[in-house]
């Protein structure tokens, strides 16, 4: 679920609600579009009750919104996971905010925000573990793991709002006690001040090469320009060009969707080419003499979706990729909106990889040492076809049901 957030504009000052998955922060009032960024994590606050009642102090959550996958002896298992984990050790705290988030209309924790600020004390890895572990998919491990990955995740902090009465510090929005006389004081002096690193930066969606403007939903990752056809995605705070290609349609083309096409040889499996991996993945077909010639590709969503129809869809493309026909075609058509990166889709090969794989125990225990080189990047739109309540790949015969990428928008 996306949570929704009170963003003020850096113009015109109007206070505009957003959802947390917003990329792209554009005013209802001045017209303003701007890029939203950050050095660090996107921090926010539970609304409370801590201003103006003396000394306050916010204690950090983790939160964490996306996919787990693992690869054991048993094969590949999945969860989706929506959760906040205190990142603090502190035992009177709450180890979860619950369904607060959610429930509230969240603020960017911003410099003018009063107050100190307890700072994490376990490292993000740590927490990470806590959330692999919550997912139950520990109880499936068999004897040993292979692989496991975060994918399409969404991190940031959250502060639970503090605030001291007398010597008792209390949760700034239900009023509960939370440390006694004998802790709160020693808290208070552990806060720290707002750290400028934490701040947000707002970048104008101008094109870097020619100065346009650039096009996309609210959500999108990567942005087209309309006057020169380059499109860039958001990489270290800074827009890095996108190299993408689209697979031509024809007139049943109801809608363009994203592929990350990531090319490159895992020589710890001897799979160099198409040919390689359709045969030690030991597919039911006999690789043509071409194959061998092309080096292999892994076709990823470059979109959100359930684990199980990514790891579908990921799986069905990769294996159809010899249907598929690319074009110099540089319009820009109806294209649905990347919310995937890069940097994600590449750690989806491995999963995608023991997907395919017919032999497992061959497979899943290469996976440890298995990794990617001589890699190629780039964006692939792929023609779906507008068959009622799915939609339909033309070359790959892949479908994606509505109803899933509608709700893929929110994870």
């Amino acid at each position: 679920m996306d949570l929704k957030v009170k963003q003020e504009c850096p113009q015109c000052a109007a206070p505009v609600v957003i959802s947390e998955s917003d990329h792209i922060f554009s005013c209802p009032f001045c017209g303003i579009n701007n890029y939203l960024t950050s050095k660090d994590f996107f921090r926010y606050m539970l609304p409370g009750k801590a201003a103006g009642f003396g000394a306050s102090l916010y204690a950090p959550y983790l939160r964490f919104k996306g996919n787990v996958f693992i690869v054991t002896e048993k094969g590949v298992d999945f969860r989706s996971v929506d959760t906040t984990q205190a990142a603090h050790p502190h035992s009177r705290l709450p180890p979860s905010l619950g369904l607060r988030p959610q429930a509230m209309e969240l603020e960017r924790l911003e410099y003018k925000t009063k107050g100190r600020y307890l700072q994490p004390s376990l490292k993000v890895g740590q927490i990470l573990e806590k959330v692999a572990n919550i997912t139950e998919l520990t109880d499936k491990l068999g004897d040993y793991m292979y692989h496991r990955a975060f994918i399409g995740e969404t991190l940031s902090f959250i502060y639970l709002p503090m605030e001291l009465k007398g010597d008792v510090l209390y949760d700034g929005v239900n009023g509960a006690k939370i440390v006694d006389p004998q802790n709160s004081g020693q808290l208070l002096r552990a806060g720290l001040p707002f750290n400028p690193v934490w701040r947000i930066d707002f970048k104008a969606t101008l094109c870097p090469h020619c100065g346009g403007s650039l096009e996309g939903e609210s959500d999108c990752l990567v942005l087209h320009c309309g006057n020169c056809r380059k499109a860039w995605e958001v990489v270290d705070n800074e827009l890095r060009e996108v190299i993408w290609r689209v697979a031509p349609g024809d007139g049943t083309t109801g809608i363009y969707l994203g592929f990350w096409r990531i090319t490159g040889r895992l020589e710890a499996m001897g799979i160099d080419s198409l040919a390689d991996f359709i045969e030690q993945t030991v597919q039911p077909m006999v690789p043509k003499p071409e194959w061998r010639r092309q080096i292999m590709s892994y076709w990823i969503p470059a979109f959100k979706l359930s684990p199980k129809r990514f790891l579908h869809l990921a799986k069905h493309v990769t294996l159809a990729q010899w249907r598929i026909k690319l074009s110099a075609m540089r319009k820009t058509p109806n294209f649905y909106p990347v919310t995937l990166p890069a940097s994600e889709a590449r750690q989806s090969v491995k999963i995608t990889l023991a997907a395919a794989a017919s032999r497992r125990r061959k497979i899943y225990a290469l996976l440890p040492k298995a990794e990617l080189s001589g890699i190629g990047i780039s964006l692939v739109y792929l023609p779906f076809s507008d068959k009622g309540h799915d939609w339909v790949e033309q070359y790959s015969k892949a479908v994606v049901e509505k109803n899933v990428l509608h709700f893929g928008r929110s994870m």
